[in-house]
């Protein structure tokens, strides 16, 4: 009997054909900029290519990409490009087989860059104590104690920053550091400045690791965002990705400060993972590219619940012109945003088009209007609310921001 989880054959057939697509287009693509690269001149050249393979990069894991399929299009295009060298050899030959030596590693290290930024830092920061032994964890190789030892943790992903008011000395993530110590001993971590990973062996119940990151920034005077995910050993890689994934989803959709779980972004995360439907979902948003303003009417109705009144009070325009506006986005949607169902379809389309970067300089679209909307994902305190509000990822624990901004509404420990 097939479990609730496998997939269909023909599923996993489409996303290896979807995948190897994605991979010969990166691999053509590497070798086009590496050929161009060993045939230019200039200092600048190699900085000029790893950071188009960057860009490129970033774009290839937007679209789904895995990171190995990505690193192996990399090595694929400079052996390509080196076979191509020695089936025309010229005098220039040594001095180009010598630009592909160096720039391989460059190359490997922007897919990286792109992919996980944040574990540069990882490896350019001093070890902080304790992560020898998380490292070890993380790649089941650490030795198992006699006994009763942990058998299962909490990873959390986590981004510090400094409050607004903060004087103290020393990097966010050491004064942090120095206050979790105090209060829980055994916390594995894998830090940089500002970004990493901690493991912390699981607690009786979720509330108290909640009260004790929230005492930390407190003490500190800092405005932590983090996520975190319970696992066994065995699982504690697959569970740091999931963590790091659910960070970035925060940082994406704009949330906050705050203490999530997969609870909190079950909706958001399953809405944004990268592959053609979530593509086909944020196109529902694209007629709107070149009317910002009508993107900024759709996020605001939706957060307050399709109450007409309410959203031209938030807009600060007149009904009839907030009506005429609303029949706008049905014409070039053919969504009715007064409708229940296309407002949900709308949401979820919001939060696609958010994070689906595309080939276009979306940030530069969006800048003007990104705060209202952002503000749908993130809103909670409007009473006109409908349903709508339920599905606003909000932290399983508000941490204090130290930030001159009200705090956001928070759910209970769970």
């Amino acid at each position: 009997m097939r479990t609730a989880t496998a997939s269909h054959p023909s599923h996993r057939m489409a996303d290896g054909l979807f995948t190897r697509r994605l991979y010969s287009s990166a691999r053509a693509q590497v070798s086009r900029l590496c050929w161009e690269f060993v045939t230019s001149a200039g200092d600048s050249a190699p900085d000029r290519c790893a950071d188009r393979v960057h860009d490129a990069a970033q774009q290839w894991s937007a679209e789904g990409l895995p990171y190995r399929k990505a690193h192996m299009a990399i090595h694929e295009a400079l052996r390509e490009t080196l076979d191509h060298l020695g089936k025309q050899p010229t005098s220039a030959l040594p001095r180009q087989l010598r630009m592909v030596l160096d720039i391989s590693p460059r190359l490997s290290r922007s897919v990286l860059r792109a992919y996980h930024p944040a574990r540069l830092d990882y490896y350019s920061s001093p070890p902080a104590p304790g992560r020898a032994r998380a490292v070890a964890l993380f790649d089941n190789s650490a030795p198992r104690p006699r006994g009763t030892g942990t058998a299962a943790y909490d990873i959390v992903a986590l981004r510090v920053e400094p409050g607004g008011d903060s004087v103290a000395t020393g990097s966010p993530m050491q004064r942090f550091l120095r206050q979790l110590r105090t209060h829980r001993d055994t916390v594995l971590p894998i830090v940089a400045e500002s970004t990493g990973t901690l493991l912390i062996p699981a607690t009786r119940t979720t509330c108290e690791l909640d009260e004790v990151l929230r005492v930390c920034c407190t003490e500190a005077s800092l405005a932590v965002t983090a996520a975190t995910v319970h696992a066994r050993r065995p699982e504690l890689r697959s569970a740091r990705e999931h963590a790091h994934q659910l960070l970035d989803l925060v940082e994406q959709l704009g949330c906050g400060p705050g203490l999530y779980r997969f609870s909190d972004l079950a909706f958001e995360y399953q809405i944004t993972r990268p592959g053609p439907a979530r593509d086909r979902l944020a196109a529902i948003l694209d007629p709107l590219d070149t009317h910002p303003g009508l993107l900024t009417v759709v996020a605001h109705h939706i957060r307050t619940g399709g109450v007409q009144i309410r959203t031209a009070q938030l807009l600060g325009i007149h009904p009839m012109t907030l009506a005429n506006r609303l029949r706008q986005i049905r014409e070039l949607t053919g969504l009715d945003p007064t409708e229940h169902s296309a407002r949900w379809q709308l949401h979820a389309a919001l939060i696609a088009y958010i994070t689906r970067p595309t080939t276009r300089d979306r940030n530069n679209l969006l800048s003007p209007h990104s705060a209202p909307l952002r503000a749908v994902l993130q809103s909670g305190s409007s009473p006109h609310c409908d349903t709508f509000e339920h599905h606003a990822p909000r932290p399983a624990s508000n941490l204090p921001s130290h930030r001159n901004t009200p705090p956001r509404p928070g759910g209970q420990c769970r």
